[in-house]
C-alpha cells in the first residue's frame, strides 16, 4: 500500500542489475573502438573521400580543440567584424 521514499541524500541502485551493467559498459566499449578503428574507411566513400583530401591538403588541423588556432578561421573571423561595422545602418 505505501511506497518506500528515498531520503534525500541516500543511496538509490542503479537500473538493472549487475550483469546489464556490465553489457551496456562492453557494448558501449566496442561501438567506440569500432568506431575509432573503422573511421578511415569513410575516406573511400564517394561523398566523404574527396571532401577529406581537400581538408588534408588545405592543412585545416581538424583535431583543433579551440579553432581560434586556425588561420582561416581569424580570418573569417576579421572579415565578419569588418562587414558588421561596415553596414548600412550603423
Amino acid at each position: 500500500m505505501f511506497r518506500r521514499m528515498s531520503v534525500p541524500g541516500g543511496r538509490k541502485r542503479p537500473p538493472g542489475n549487475f550483469f546489464q551493467r556490465w553489457l551496456a559498459f562492453i557494448i558501449g566499449v566496442l561501438l567506440l573502438a569500432g568506431l575509432v578503428f573503422t573511421a578511415p574507411v569513410l575516406e573511400r566513400l564517394p561523398g566523404l573521400g574527396p571532401r577529406i583530401e581537400a581538408l588534408r591538403e588545405s592543412g585545416v588541423e581538424t583535431g583543433a580543440f579551440w579553432w581560434a588556432d586556425v588561420p582561416e578561421v581569424s580570418e573569417a573571423e576579421r572579415y565578419i567584424r569588418q562587414s558588421r561595422d561596415l553596414a548600412p545602418g550603423n
